[in-house]
């Protein structure tokens, strides 16, 4: 597993998308490369957000026998250290932009709905794909 350092403030999320605010991480491991490790996944990061991606959008079944990849992160490194869903982390999925016989996604030029009322993170639908960043009111000077 491998942490990638992208140099672009937008990063694009692919598939089902688990974003953290680097900053959060930072506070309790010396850098993100060390959180990588323990956590054993590969990870996409500018130093701003740490996205994670998964084919696999998790079932709200609490039946489930097995926890899937982005359920063992939150309950296993970010719950225990405090960090909170919608304020250190979220999950988003990517939308598709052409549908059925050229049908347009009418997200396209918006905001992904799970972000849209999130203020440290911002999104938008493109042709190119969906892409997010760290809201400008986080960015410290």
């Amino acid at each position: 597993m491998e942490l990638i350092v992208i140099n672009s403030r937008k990063l694009e999320i692919n598939f089902y998308t688990l974003i953290i605010k680097a900053e959060s991480i930072l506070r309790f491991y010396k850098n993100l490369k060390e959180f990588q490790s323990l956590a054993n996944v590969a990870m996409l990061t500018n130093n701003e957000l740490i996205l994670l991606h998964d084919m696999v959008i998790p079932s709200d079944n609490d039946q489930m026998l097995s926890r899937d990849t982005f359920s063992l992160i939150i309950d296993d490194f970010l719950v225990p250290k405090g960090l909170r869903r919608n304020i250190d982390y979220t999950l988003a999925e990517e939308q598709m932009i052409f549908g059925v016989r050229g049908s347009v996604n009418p997200l396209l030029g918006k905001e992904l709905p799970e972000i849209e009322n999130l203020d440290w993170v911002d999104s938008q639908v493109t042709e190119d794909g969906c892409f997010v960043w760290l809201s400008d009111s986080n960015i410290i000077d």
